[in-house]
C-alpha cells in the first residue's frame, strides 16, 4: 500500500510536490544551502488517519539523524590526543638522533682515515724518488723546541707537492720558514682544508690536525731521538727495523698552546709517545692550555711579539694577592728595552713558546673521536688506538727500532 507523502511539511526551501512510498517508511530530503544540511520528511501512514498527526514525529527522527550526521562531521581533535601524537614523535626523534648522530661519526671518522691514508702516499711517493723518508725537521742549531726562531723547514713542506703542487712551488726552500715571503703563503693556507684537517674537530689558526711522530719521549726534538721523523736525519726504510707495519708513522693530535703553523717543524707538526693519548671532552686540559688564535696574529706575534703578549697568555700563576699574572722570576727573563731590540724578541718568543706552563714540551697525540686515536701505520695502514692503550704499548709503537711488537720478540 502506498500513501502520498508530502514534501512542502513547512520546511523552506521546497515545493510543493506529491510522492508515492511505503505507508510505514520516512523520506528524508536533505539539501545543502549555504554550506549547511537541511531537509525535511512527513510520515505516511494509513489513509485514513490525518498525516498532520505523524508529522511532529517524522520531523523529530529527521532532525536527530541530521544532529548526529552533523556532530561526526565537525568533531575534532582533543587536546589529550594531541600530546599523544607530540609524545610518539618526541620519543622517535629521541631514538633516531644518537643514531644519526652515530652515523655521522663514522662518516667523519672515514674521512680522517682518508685524510691520513693522503699524506702516508705522499710520504711513500718521496721515499720512492729520494729512497729515503723525509727528515722531521731541518735545523742546524740544535734540539728544536717550540719557539720560532730558526730554520725549520719540517716533513710536510717536503711531501707537500704531492698533495697541493701550488704552495709546494711557492715556499722558498733557502729562507726561514718565518721568514716573511714564507709567512705570506701560511696566511694565504690558512683554512688547511686540503688534508691536514680533522672533520670532528677543527680550530682557528694555520696549524694542522696531524703530526708526524719524533720518538718515544716528550723532550725536545734532536738527531737521536727514536721516531721516524727526526731533526737532520733523513732515514732509510732499512733503518726501521722493528718494521714499517709496527711503526708509527703519523697521528692526530690536538692543539696545545701556541703552534706557529703547518710549515714550523716544531709541535705544530711533530709530536711524540711520550705524553698518554689525550680525548678531547670541553673544558680539557688541552684546550684550556691552548690559546685559539688565527693566522693573522699568529704571523704578528712571530715577526712582532709584545710585552703584553706574556701577560695575555700566561694564565696558570698567582702572585702573593692571589691575581693572576706573569712570575716576578719570568719577567726577569726579559731583558730592558724595545721589543724589536733581538734580545728582547728572542727572549719573548721563548718564554711564548714554552707555554703552557708546566705543560709538555712538546706535546703526545689526540683526538676528538669518541673510541679512540687514527694513526698512520709504515705499510699504509690506518689503525685506531684507545685512548687507554698500554703507554709501555704506544711508546713501543713510537720506536722505530727497540724490538717490540715484531714476530721475533712474540717467539
Amino acid at each position: 500500500m502506498r500513501s502520498p507523502l508530502n514534501t512542502a511539511s513547512g520546511w523552506p526551501g521546497f515545493t510543493r510536490k506529491k510522492c508515492f512510498f511505503p505507508a510505514d517508511r520516512v523520506m528524508r530530503i536533505v539539501r545543502r544551502r549555504d554550506g549547511d544540511p537541511v531537509g525535511g520528511a512527513a510520515l505516511c501512514g494509513d489513509p485514513a488517519q490525518t498525516p498532520g498527526t505523524f508529522q511532529p514525529i517524522a520531523e523529530a527522527c529527521v532532525a536527530t539523524q541530521i544532529a548526529r550526521a552533523t556532530h561526526h562531521e565537525q568533531r575534532g581533535i582533543t587536546q589529550i590526543e594531541l600530546w599523544c601524537v607530540v609524545l610518539i614523535i618526541g620519543t622517535l626523534i629521541s631514538l633516531l638522533l644518537p643514531a644519526v648522530q652515530a652515523c655521522r661519526e663514522m662518516a667523519r671518522n672515514a674521512q680522517c682515515q682518508h685524510h691520513l691514508l693522503q699524506l702516508g702516499l705522499a710520504i711513500r711517493n718521496y721515499e720512492t724518488i729520494h729512497g729515503r723518508f723525509p727528515a722531521g725537521v731541518v735545523e742546524p742549531g740544535g734540539p728544536v723546541r717550540n719557539v720560532p726562531i730558526g730554520f725549520h723547514h719540517n716533513w710536510l713542506i717536503a711531501v707537500v707537492p704531492w698533495i697541493d703542487p701550488v704552495p709546494g712551488r711557492m715556499i722558498r726552500a733557502d729562507l726561514s720558514v718565518y721568514d716573511p715571503a714564507n709567512l705570506e703563503i701560511l696566511a694565504a693556507e690558512e683554512n688547511c682544508g686540503w688534508t691536514l684537517r680533522c672533520p670532528s674537530f677543527v680550530y682557528r689558526g694555520a696549524s694542522p690536525s696531524y703530526a708526524g711522530c719524533h720518538g718515544d719521549e716528550d723532550k725536545p726534538i734532536d738527531e737521536n731521538d727514536h721516531g721516524v721523523f727526526v731533526r737532520n736525519r733523513f732515514l732509510k726504510v732499512d733503518e726501521i727495523t722493528d718494521g714499517c707495519s709496527h711503526t708509527i708513522f703519523l697521528g692526530e693530535k690536538l692543539p696545545l698552546g701556541l703552534e706557529w703553523g703547518w710549515l714550523s717543524g716544531t709541535r705544530a707538526t711533530l709530536r711524540n709517545a711520550g705524553v698518554p693519548l689525550e680525548k678531547f671532552a670541553y673544558p680539557t686540559a688541552s684546550l684550556q692550555n691552548s690559546y685559539s688564535v688565527n693566522t693573522e696574529e699568529t704571523i704578528r706575534i712571530i715577526q712582532n711579539p709584545e710585552r703584553e703578549d706574556v701577560a695575555r697568555f700566561w694564565t696558570s700563576s698567582q702572585d702573593e694577592r692571589r691575581l693572576w699574572g706573569v712570575p716576578p722570576d719570568v719577567l726577569a727573563r726579559i731583558p730592558e728595552g724595545p721589543a724589536t731590540t733581538p734580545e728582547v724578541k728572542q727572549a719573548l718568543l721563548q718564554i711564548l713558546g714554552s707555554l703552557p706552563e708546566g705543560g709538555p714540551m712538546i706535546g703526545g697525540f689526540g683526538s676528538a673521536h669518541l673510541d679512540g686515536v687514527n694513526f698512520l701505520f709504515g705499510d699504509l695502514s690506518v689503525r685506531k688506538l684507545r685512548f687507554d692503550i698500554e703507554q709501555k704499548v704506544l711508546k713501543s709503537l713510537a720506536h722505530r727500532s727497540d724490538g717490540e711488537g715484531t714476530d721475533d720478540a712474540l717467539r
